[in-house]
């Protein structure tokens, strides 16, 4: 790298530096305005999945101390400087009274060795770096702090969310009042994902993004996450989601989950996220399709309830999916028009 190029980066004589000297206690609600970058070689990194709740705002506080390194452009190069120390405020986490309980889960993260997917090479490929995140946890006695030191040989991971990579933006305040890891988890996952508005993935991919193994149940999975979790960001958060876990035939056994298709979407400034035109007359035209009307043969009540239930959003991202099954030719409109019955019966609770 030119000596002209290291000059523009602002991260001379970290010999080594403390990143979180000076910081203020917590007192009462934390600032919903302060955002933070998370590359996302980060928050899809192997082994992220095990993160208990309190090393996952651990692990965002220290992210905050290194949002001034954070680069889009050029990676930074590991030979430019030392070992980094980060001071984090366990208040912000927990009650003071609580200071060893972080202590003890930021000694188990420096245990823990990650796996990071790396920016592309001069030949277009895709590196991996295996390596611990902190190497040291130092007390500072008599106060609510605690000093991290940042493992060198992945500070460039860390800093860079350029191209092949990419980054994730939190707001600090929702992101450490999120309750759970599975909810911390997923909800970083939607957040990532926040532009495409929905996806789909293999249902064992999941499962490892969770901390869960193969073998665990949809079922369970259904009931003892995916619903809590839908749940808990749907009352609390800017942010939640509606899911089907996608069913595979396989001739002569039973039809078997194989993936999880989610939808993504979230509140404005008034509480609500406001329905487009394009889907409210999309689903103006399946309840016609399927024969769902009053008395009279107008459907414009039904729309209407839709519309005020605050999930329209949702219904539509569904119609969007089941017309496209019905093009592909892998399922006939009797049968999507049964599903979209199905769906206005259970999940919005109509008498149809």
């Amino acid at each position: 790298m030119k000596t002209a190029e290291l000059k523009k980066i602002d991260i001379t004589d970290l010999t080594p530096v403390d990143l979180g000297h000076a910081l203020p206690q917590r007192a009462g609600k934390i600032s919903d305005e302060t955002r933070i970058i998370l590359p996302n070689s980060f928050t899809f990194s192997y082994k992220a999945e095990r993160f208990t709740a309190c090393q996952h705002d651990i692990l965002l506080l220290i992210f905050e101390r290194l949002q001034g390194f954070m680069t889009s452009g050029s990676p930074l190069d590991k030979e430019l400087y030392r070992e980094q120390k980060v001071t984090i405020d366990c208040s912000e986490i927990m009650d003071p009274r609580h200071k060893e309980h972080v202590i003890r889960a930021a000694l188990d993260l420096r245990d823990l060795e990650f796996g990071f997917r790396y920016i592309r090479d001069e030949l277009g490929n895709v590196n991996r770096v295996w390596g611990v995140f902190i190497t040291t946890v130092e007390d500072v006695r008599d106060t609510s702090l605690i000093r991290l030191t940042i493992n060198r040989d992945i500070f460039p991971v860390l800093t860079y969310y350029g191209e092949s990579v990419g980054g994730t933006f939190l707001q600090k305040g929702p992101a450490l009042e999120t309750k759970g890891r599975h909810t911390k988890t997923i909800r970083n996952m939607l957040i990532s994902r926040k532009g495409i508005g929905q996806f789909q993935v293999e249902l064992d991919e999941f499962k490892r993004m969770l901390g869960l193994s193969p073998q665990y149940r949809p079922s369970c999975l259904r009931k003892d996450i995916l619903e809590p979790v839908r749940r808990w960001l749907l009352e609390n958060s800017d942010i939640w989601f509606e899911y089907e876990l996608i069913r595979e035939k396989v001739p002569g056994r039973r039809a078997r989950s194989n993936a999880i298709f989610i939808w993504i979407y979230s509140r404005d400034k008034d509480g609500m996220k406001k329905p487009s035109g394009n889907d409210y007359m999309l689903i103006y035209n399946w309840l016609n399709m399927s024969n769902v009307t009053d008395p009279d043969g107008s459907v414009i009540r039904y729309a209407d309830a839709i519309c005020e239930s605050g999930r329209m959003h949702f219904l539509a991202s569904k119609c969007r999916y089941y017309k496209e099954k019905v093009a592909e030719g892998e399922i006939d409109r009797p049968h999507a028009v049964n599903i979209f019955r199905k769906i206005l019966s259970e999940d919005f609770g109509m008498d149809i």
